[in-house]
């Protein structure tokens, strides 16, 4: 009987417990090869244009942090905002990331201090007419910690915020 109990053990150790490992390891490769393929390069985020036209801000505090950059407007800035400080909330402990907010009037983000967002800018239209797309009162765009823009998220679409998160996580620095 012990005989079966130590063949038992050698068989889980040398044959169950390296499928189970490699089974697990390339799910998990998948998974990420999955969700870096939706992500693609759509071009480099101006931050020397945002430093010159917001003195506050430092081109090498933005440097190396993955950003979540929002668009508001009077209409939905309340909105917005509620999103962004779930999102702020979730990401609290979490060096290495940072929200950019940014509008056509600064009128449209007088809840900038609640928030913590980094700027207001009244000079987007320069930003936005090199990125159109990626820009807009509809998208959150994600940077990520080399700068590129990687995607856009509709934020009032619960899965799309789901996926943005997931790919916030991959992207931030694992220290």
């Amino acid at each position: 009987m012990r005989k079966y109990f130590t063949w038992a053990a050698v068989a889980l150790i040398l044959i169950v417990l390296p499928i189970g490992s490699y089974i697990y390891l390339k799910r998990g490769f998948e998974f990420q090869k999955q969700n870096f393929a939706e992500m693609e390069l759509l071009g480099t985020m101006p931050y020397d244009s945002l430093v010159r036209w917001d003195p506050g801000l430092n081109a090498v505090w933005l440097s190396g942090d993955v950003h979540v950059v929002a668009f508001y407007t009077p209409g939905n800035r309340i909105d917005l905002g509620t999103t962004l400080l779930t999102l702020q909330e979730q990401y609290a402990t979490v060096s290495h990331f940072q929200l950019i907010g940014m509008a056509d009037n600064v009128d449209a983000m007088p809840e900038l201090a609640t928030y913590k967002i980094v700027s207001s800018n009244p000079n987007l239209p320069s930003i936005r007419s090199r990125f159109p797309t990626y820009f807009g009162p509809d998208v959150l765009t994600l940077i990520d910690s080399k700068d590129e823009i990687r995607s856009t998220y509709h934020w009032r679409n619960p899965e799309e915020l789901k996926k943005m998160v997931t790919h916030i996580a991959l992207l931030l620095p694992k220290n």
